[in-house]
């Protein structure tokens, strides 16, 4: 009989989870506490899913957002924060009110909108 397998707590299988990875031709940015504030400032209009590598719910999003972020390529940025991974960037989901994932926050020029719509290609 092979050795029993170590008990890993929950936070560790998520964090063993593989990462999310963007097709090659989504221009989808991965943004983090130390980039987050320039990179919205920045922008006329951003729209930044906070996600979780782990959630089925943002696995299966992936697909459409990656989509979206060709349909607006020049009318919107596209931008992504891992709220798990990382404490710093989970306070940065905090600080806008991010209590489930994914969530979609919608910037332009650093103020922040809640987005309200759907979670396909065309919302």
């Amino acid at each position: 009989q092979p050795p029993a397998k170590p008990k890993l707590s929950r936070d560790e299988r998520k964090r063993r989870q593989p990462p999310l990875v963007e097709p090659a031709d989504s221009s989808v940015l991965d943004l983090d506490h130390r980039n987050f504030t320039q990179f919205i400032g920045d922008a006329e209009l951003a729209i930044v899913e906070f996600y979780a590598p782990w959630c089925p719910h943002c696995k299966k999003f992936k697909s459409h957002y990656s989509a979206a972020s060709r349909e607006l390529e020049g009318e919107a940025v596209l931008a992504k924060v891992d709220v798990f991974t990382h404490p710093e960037d989970g306070r940065l989901g905090g600080r806008y009110g991010v209590r489930a994932t994914p969530s979609i926050k919608v910037f332009q020029f650093g103020v922040p909108f809640m987005y309200n719509c759907g979670r396909s290609t065309q919302g």
